[in-house]
């Protein structure tokens, strides 16, 4: 186990449902997948869907005031993502 891992507990129906869908997954992916890789992907999507699904219906100045407070506390990682993902939709929007 990895040094930052724990253990999560979670009921027999789940675990079913969790390790009948990696088939799914491997067929899309067309490679096997590793139960570490596989877990860890289940839950960063989860989280990624969740927090879309919490900030999407949220109006744009609550975003943009986030994103401000969010800069103030890491302003180099902030700035700095924000100013790589604005480069990278200029590079976008010029290659049409």
């Amino acid at each position: 186990m990895q040094e930052n891992s724990v253990d999560v507990a979670i009921s027999g129906e789940t675990y079913d449902q969790v390790d009948a869908f990696r088939l799914v997954v491997e067929a899309v992916l067309r490679e096997p997948v590793s139960v570490q890789d596989y877990a860890e992907m289940l839950v960063l999507l989860s989280l990624d869907t969740a927090l879309a699904d919490l900030l999407g219906r949220q109006p744009p100045e609550i975003l943009l005031r986030s994103i401000q407070q969010l800069s103030r506390r890491y302003p180099r990682e902030a700035y700095g993502y924000l100013a790589e993902t604005l480069a990278a939709l200029q590079q976008k929007q010029q290659k049409g």
